[in-house]
């Protein structure tokens, strides 16, 4: 009899149910991220598209009263088309930067990551210049909030980037 109670001590020894261990989840997914760049980078075209109508109406001439506070900065219409036509190739290029970056960053290569981290970082980058730029101009105190909302979404972004390259690379 003590055979058989071996055998079955071991038989439900081995059938115990097992706890599944916890995995702490990070505040950084891949997700996010990619709702963010995508995001980023359908805004920043649309925006780039209106900055080339607000550039063709300004070369005619038309200006909007909308962007008479900010125009009044600039001088004549020749300036307010090149500055239009200068935030149309800026918003072009954080869209067309956060779209690669998203890109990039799918394929989950330690080398396409850090690529992708820094697309990113340029896009952050052209955001905080022109907004800092258009600060120290004189422009509108509404620059901040291009600071203070984008910043952070981009650097979730690019932490998302640096914490997984160095998961692919270890």
């Amino acid at each position: 009899m003590s055979a058989e109670r071996k055998r079955l001590k071991n038989y439900f020894a081995g059938s115990k149910v097992k706890t599944v261990k916890q995995q702490t989840r990070s505040f950084f997914s891949w997700m996010p991220t990619a709702i963010v760049l995508w995001a980023f980078g359908v805004i920043f075209a649309i925006a780039a598209v209106v900055c080339l109508l607000d550039a063709r109406q300004a070369a005619h001439g038309y200006t909007d009263s909308f962007y008479a506070p900010t125009l009044a900065l600039i001088g004549d219409t020749q300036h307010a088309a090149r500055w239009f036509l200068r935030g149309a190739f800026a918003d072009a290029s954080v869209a067309a930067l956060c779209i690669l970056g998203w890109y990039l960053m799918r394929r989950r290569l330690s080398a396409t990551l850090a690529l992708g981290g820094i697309a990113v970082m340029a896009a952050a980058y052209i955001i905080c210049h022109r907004s800092l730029i258009y600060l120290f101009r004189g422009a509108s105190i509404e620059y901040w909030f291009d600071l203070v909302l984008e910043l952070p979404f981009l650097i979730y972004a690019i932490i998302y980037a640096y914490r997984e390259c160095r998961k692919a690379a270890a």
